[in-house]
C-alpha cells in the first residue's frame, strides 16, 4: 500500500468521526428543546392546579360568608325588616298592575280632538271605565255629520281613530238665535288598547 492509501484512509476516519460527532450534536440539541418544552407545560399546569385551588379556596370563602348572612336574617331580629320588605315588594307589583290597568284619558280626548272635524262640537260625553262612550254634539250640515262619522270610524291621516265601533243614535235640527245648525247624539267603544298604547 502507498503513501496515497494511507492518506485516504485517514481521510476516511476524519469524515466519520466528523459524521459521530454531528449526530452526537443533533440528539443533545433535540434532548435540550425537548426539556425545555416539557418544563413550560410542567409549570403551566402546576399554575392551573394553583389556580383552581384558589378559586376553589374563594368560593368556599364566598358560601361560608352567604350562609352566615342567611341564617343572621333569618333571625328575629329582621324579621319585622324582612315582612316590610315583602309588603313593599307586593305594594309595588300592586300599584303597577293598577297603573298597567289606567287608562290615559288625556291621551284619548288628544286623539278624538284629532279625528274631530273643526265644525263638530261634542257636548254631554259620558265615559264608562270599561271603555263605553256616549255623547251630544251639533254641526252646521248632515254633510259635516257623515264627514264626522266617517272620521270617527276610520281615523284622519297619522291619527288612528280611538274607536273601536260608533253608532249615529239619531239627530234632527235646531235653530239658534242666527242659523239653523244639525244635533246629533252617538255611542260607541273606545278601544282601550289603542288609547294606552298612544304617544
Amino acid at each position: 500500500m502507498g503513501r496515497g492509501g494511507i492518506l485516504d484512509a485517514q481521510d476516511k476516519k476524519h469524515v466519520v468521526e466528523e459524521k459521530i460527532a454531528s449526530i452526537g450534536t443533533g440528539v443533545s440539541a433535540l434532548n435540550t428543546f425537548g426539556l425545555i418544552i416539557f418544563c413550560v407545560v410542567l409549570v403551566e399546569v402546576l399554575l392551573l392546579i394553583f389556580l383552581n385551588i384558589y378559586e376553589k379556596s374563594r368560593i368556599d370563602n364566598l358560601t361560608g360568608q352567604i350562609n352566615t348572612s342567611k341564617t343572621q336574617l333569618a333571625t328575629s331580629d329582621y324579621a319585622t325588616i324582612n315582612s316590610q320588605i315583602d309588603s313593599v315588594i307586593t305594594g309595588q307589583t300592586q300599584l303597577q298592575a293598577a297603573l298597567n290597568k289606567k287608562v290615559p284619558w288625556s291621551k284619548f280626548y288628544t286623539m278624538l280632538d284629532a279625528v274631530t272635524p273643526k265644525d263638530v262640537q261634542l257636548n254631554n260625553l259620558s265615559i264608562n271605565d270599561d271603555g263605553n262612550f256616549k255623547a251630544d254634539g251639533e254641526t252646521t250640515s248632515l254633510t259635516s255629520l257623515a264627514k264626522a262619522m266617517v272620521a270617527w270610524r276610520d281615523g284622519t291621516g297619522a291619527v288612528k281613530t280611538p274607536f273601536s265601533t260608533i253608532t249615529l243614535g239619531g239627530n234632527g235640527y235646531t235653530n239658534d238665535a242666527t242659523n239653523r245648525r244639525v244635533a246629533f247624539s252617538i255611542t260607541g267603544q273606545i278601544d282601550l288598547g289603542i288609547v294606552k298604547a298612544a304617544q
